[in-house]
């Protein structure tokens, strides 16, 4: 289980380039609060305090220069504003040697090395704690920015990666832990059970795939005929005011062979079936005459004993090809009077008698009826 915190990339300083692109390519970043979540400050008398703790990391196979790391802490009184203000925050970080400064006029805490310049190496960990934050009294997500300024090992042109990271900020009392399921892995068509611990005056939101069901009034919920291994989101929105907040913890449970949906599957070796396998489903009769849509590739098997009919086949009612089938004039076949014609998704098909007889079947690539 964990919490899904946002994300979101910012603009890169001169030199953009692959690597500060994304969101934290130059630093990934983790964020954690104590306590968890965070809570406004009443209306009155002492204020909440919290923490936080900021872990980046170089996912990378080379170093870079730093010469400094900017964490922007919003101020003020409102729903989208963090602290009342920087005072009392003690500030630190894992990184030898470098040291904070507070610049309340920009609301922000700048670390810096003591040389001028430091190099974060490959895989090296970059822990950042603030704490003792004085929190405002508005429920709200406030952004927390954090600007690296770096280069690359070797060269002289700095650039700024931006990474933001949002802290909400719940009412008091608020709190959504625990989300967990049983069993973890199912079978297919299997049933899990989510159960979760979550306080009262908060909507609750249970998503999964293209499901969006209310939980208010839950704290559990049996999921039925799971077939695919799936992602569980389960979605606090606390409200206060005109102000909002959301919280998101999410579980996962896997399917014991899935059925899976692709769009493509390409096999370059040897495919091996355990069980049966079935391109075609029973084919369904079509009486004539008849007008349809393809639901799926297919082909349409015409057998014409007497006289001749006329298959139109194409994109659409208006720009089809005529077939004429049986007769010294076929167009197709001649006397032969059997015949398959590959159809394809979405094409339209139509069957005329021309003083003709026959029988007609579909076969259909998914088993999905002509109509």
């Amino acid at each position: 289980m964990s919490l899904v915190s946002q994300s979101v990339a910012g603009s890169a300083g001169e030199g953009n380039d692959a690597e500060t692109a994304g969101v934290g390519t130059v630093l990934v970043y983790e964020l954690s609060t104590e306590p968890d979540p965070v809570r406004v400050s009443p209306a009155e008398g002492a204020v909440e305090r919290a923490d936080l703790v900021i872990v980046g990391s170089r996912h990378s196979d080379s170093g870079i220069e730093a010469r400094k790391l900017t964490v922007y802490i919003p101020t003020g009184t409102a729903s989208a504003e963090l602290a009342l203000d920087l005072t009392g925050i003690a500030a630190q970080t894992s990184l030898p040697g470098w040291t904070p400064a507070a610049d309340p006029t920009n609301q922000r805490i700048v670390f810096a090395p003591p040389s001028g310049t430091a190099t974060i190496e490959p895989g090296q960990g970059v822990t950042i704690q603030l704490g003792g934050i004085r929190i405002n009294r508005v429920v709200g997500s406030a952004p927390v920015v954090l600007e690296l300024e770096y280069r690359a090992v070797g060269t002289s042109a700095w650039r700024t990666d931006t990474t933001t990271l949002g802290v909400g900020k719940f009412p008091a009392g608020f709190y959504l832990r625990n989300l967990r399921v049983d069993p973890l892995v199912v079978e297919n068509g299997g049933t899990a059970t989510l159960e979760w611990e979550a306080s009262q005056g908060a909507t609750y939101k249970l998503l999964y795939g293209t499901a969006e069901i209310d939980v208010t009034n839950r704290r559990d919920y049996p999921v039925t005929n799971i077939r695919q291994s799936t992602m569980f989101y389960l979605r606090a929105i606390a409200q206060a005011g005109n102000d909002h907040v959301e919280r998101t913890l999410n579980v996962s449970v896997t399917v014991n062979k899935p059925d899976m949906v692709v769009r493509n599957l390409t096999i370059e070796g040897q495919l091996e079936a355990t069980g049966p396998v079935q391109l075609f489903a029973a084919p369904q009769r079509i009486e004539a005459p008849f007008t349809g849509t393809a639901p799926s590739d297919g082909f349409l098997w015409a057998y014409v004993p007497r006289g001749q009919i006329r298959l139109y086949i194409g994109p659409d009612s208006t720009a089809r090809r005529g077939v004429l089938v049986a007769g010294p004039d076929a167009t197709y076949y001649g006397d032969q009077k059997r015949v398959a014609f590959p159809v394809r998704k979405g094409e339209s098909v139509s069957i005329n008698l021309e003083g003709g007889d026959g029988l007609f079947f579909w076969f259909s690539f998914g088993g999905l009826p002509l109509g």
